[in-house]
């Protein structure tokens, strides 16, 4: 019975160039027409179908409903859930027309394209829903743009944030016209990222050749410390020879006699030290005797260490350095003016 009310409603009325004008409400009346005539195949459909076919048809007439209403968006989450049950080229093809009004150009040409690639059903196979398909298709297509994506091998592309695929493209990237974003990205490229304006039923080419990261500066290695200079290592072992300043002449001449006359009280006292302090005793002999022993000692080593301390500056020319340091490996040389 469904399949009669099919073929009756599809050649009751006489093909004219008027119904073959496309446009969006001509195209608009259609498709409620072929949910009409499905509507009521589906009503007819026999009580032994199958549950999950018998749950996908009671889906599908809440959805013609819904259509009819103007609901778009209701009715193509049911005739979804429809598809899910019981896949099929008219549950497809009614998802397409769903799409369609709701103007998911790039869905409704995918699920459109898929219905007319099957023929499980005399509705499907019949030339009047066919004929509708393609025209709907033909529609959908003038709001899709195609983008022929090539660059960088493995660099992954994604169009308004979602993935598109991974460089070489198996196939062109359909998007709705329009703004939209490209992105590519790989690991160790630079990102790429290209806004552009696309037209229904252009194919663009676009290109993105990703370059590699800058390669970051290592660390900077340790300045290796320069070798010592053998004439800085001479001079600080040999120093430079200068002539003894006068002060030092001065100061050691004096230091020099000092000291030996300090020597000399010193033997003095160590020569008298025992004998009487008087010149000429009147009584048998002197009271006081002279104890100078101990200091006539220390007045001789006193004058020593005086006069040979004048001795040594007097004399002594010395070597005259200038504070320095070399560094090298394993060679520490230091070195300065006294």
């Amino acid at each position: 019975m469904a399949r009669a009310v099919l073929e009756a409603a599809t050649t009751s009325r006489p093909r004219t160039r008027a119904a073959d004008e496309t446009g969006p409400l001509r195209l608009t009346a259609r498709l409620l027409l072929a949910v009409t005539l499905l509507a009521a195949a589906v009503g007819s459909a026999r009580a032994d179908t199958p549950i999950p076919e018998a749950q996908a048809d009671a889906l599908m007439r809440q959805a013609f409903d819904l259509r009819r209403q103007g609901d778009n968006a209701r009715a193509l989450e049911l005739l979804r859930q429809a598809q899910a049950l019981s896949p099929s080229g008219r549950v497809l093809a009614q998802v397409g027309f769903a799409e369609f009004a709701l103007q998911q150009w790039v869905d409704a040409e995918a699920h459109l394209q898929q219905a007319l690639a099957s023929h499980d059903s005399a509705w499907m196979a019949n030339s009047k829903t066919r004929e509708m398909l393609e025209k709907t298709l033909t529609e959908t297509r003038h709001h899709v743009a195609r983008l022929d994506v090539r660059g960088t091998a493995g660099a992954e592309i994604a169009v308004d944030g979602k993935p598109a695929g991974t460089l070489p493209l198996p196939e062109l990237i359909h998007i709705a016209a329009g703004t939209v974003r490209l992105t590519a990205s790989a690991p160790g490229r630079q990102g790429v990222e290209r806004t552009i304006l696309v037209a229904g039923g252009a194919e663009i080419s676009i290109s993105l050749d990703l370059a590699p990261l800058p390669v970051s500066p290592g660390p900077m290695p340790a300045p290796t410390p320069p070798a010592a200079s053998p004439t800085l290592l001479a001079a600080a072992a040999a120093g430079e020879a200068r002539a003894v300043p006068a002060w030092r002449r001065w100061t050691g001449a004096g230091l020099f006699v000092l000291g030996l006359a300090t020597i000399g009280t010193g033997v003095a006292w160590v020569a008298v030290d025992g004998h009487p302090s008087c010149a000429s005793p009147t009584v048998g002999r002197c009271p006081t005797v002279y104890d100078t022993k101990t200091d006539g000692w220390i007045s001789i080593a006193v004058g020593a260490v005086g006069a040979g301390a004048g001795a040594t500056l007097f004399f002594w020319t010395g070597r005259e350095t200038t504070p320095a340091v070399a560094v090298g490996p394993g060679t520490l040389a230091f070195y300065g003016r006294f």
